[in-house]
């Protein structure tokens, strides 16, 4: 490659011409500008015209000796030119070259954030198929627990009644064989036997089988001892009551005022058992819910420990960006950028961001087409005359 060379003198030489005519072409200029009359109705035509004569002459000269300037210095200024260009296509032959290094790069990083998502549904998908596990046993075990709970009450409310309703002999009798017998033991399928368990639309048969198996097993033995444990309890309770109730027995007998009294202390006694058994069975409810929650959030912990998602290379950006495909898809992106954008510029902003629009339109309404609402002006621009 030829090396291009610059002759500095000259090249000093024109850059002191090309400055003494700019500036005796702006000091001319600036004395004109000086004596111009200002523009009023006392100005004369004649006067006005034979100004304008002798501006047109100055903007005339102005303009060859811009010419003369550019002759002079375009000499130099292509051969700048040709020297960028040698510069500037050494460096774009590497960044052309590289282009395909990048392109690369930047599919495979693409590539590894399309496997994230893979993973990350993947993720989610098995997370939300554990957390459905978790409501589906939370909700059988609840179903289990209301079936049991409400056999309970029945079954309380009949030994109160059966308590009540027997002598002063039955009583005695009653505190006899009370003592010898043996609890019955919990059949929990015959409790269960109207109980209804909804599927869940997340789970299969083989999950719901397998979860209900494990509920079942798992009350059958902690509500088979709960019930144990109530019985005999309920068995010391109504022995320590017997003595009192044949004692009351005694005076309600022929006393009207005496068995009312014992009247509203046995409703009394029910509801206030009623609503124990109500707060017991709340309380339960949120345990449940509370351990729930807490399984959940183990389930997410431990979802983001094990996880391996492909991570982008460092120094990758990753940013989304709109991608019109037809002119609909351009007018939305318009519409919006009117609505929050446009309001928060300056009109002489938006002078500038949009002039391409204002030229269209100033074009076509120099044929005949107008924008009815919008402001129009003259623009007067004047020629150099030449004689």
């Amino acid at each position: 490659m030829e090396l291009i060379k610059i002759n500095t003198t000259d090249f000093e030489k024109t850059v002191l011409e090309n400055k003494g005519l700019s500036e005796r072409a702006v000091k001319a200029i600036m004395d004109t500008v000086k004596q111009l009359p200002i523009i009023s109705d006392t100005l004369s035509l004649e006067q006005g015209n034979q100004i304008e004569s002798n501006v047109n002459n100055i903007r005339a000269r102005a303009q060859e000796s811009v010419k003369i300037n550019k002759e002079r210095r375009m000499v130099y200024t292509r051969q700048f030119d040709e020297i960028k260009k040698v510069f500037t296509e050494q460096e774009k032959s590497i960044e052309e070259a590289a282009e395909g290094l990048a392109n690369w790069q930047n599919q495979w990083n693409s590539e590894k954030i399309k496997r994230a998502k893979i993973e990350e549904e993947k993720k989610q998908a098995q997370l939300q198929k554990d957390n459905a596990k978790i409501d589906y046993q939370t909700y059988v075990n609840n179903q289990i627990r209301d079936a049991y709970n409400l056999f309970i009450s029945e079954e309380l409310a009949d030994i109160d009644d059966d308590f009540y309703k027997l002598s002063i002999e039955g009583l005695q009798r009653k505190a006899e064989t009370l003592p010898k017998l043996v609890p019955e033991k919990l059949d929990l399928s015959k409790i269960l036997k109207d109980t209804v368990i909804q599927n869940h639309p997340l789970l299969n048969d083989v999950e719901m089988t397998e979860i209900r198996e494990m509920s079942f097993n798992a009350a059958n033995a902690v509500l088979s001892a709960e019930y144990e444990e109530l019985l005999n309890r309920e068995r010391e309770k109504t022995l320590s009551r017997i003595p009192g109730r044949i004692e009351e027995l005694k005076r309600i007998a022929d006393n009207e005022e005496e068995a009312r009294k014992a009247a509203d202390r046995i409703a009394k006694e029910k509801e206030e058992r009623l609503k124990q058994q109500e707060e017991e069975i709340k309380k339960l409810k949120a345990q449940a819910e509370m351990e729930a929650a807490m399984a959940k959030t183990e389930n997410a912990i431990e979802a983001e420990i094990t996880s391996e998602m492909p991570k982008v290379s460092k120094g990758t950006s990753v940013k989304q960006k709109y991608d019109p495909q037809d002119h609909a898809e351009f007018l939305k992106i318009l519409q919006w950028w009117v609505v929050n954008i446009m309001p928060l510029m300056t009109i002489d902003e938006l002078n500038k961001k949009l002039s391409f629009m204002r030229t269209a339109a100033s074009e076509e309404l120099n044929k005949g087409v107008t924008i009815d609402g919008v402001k129009i002006i003259e623009d007067i621009r004047t020629r150099i005359s030449k004689k």
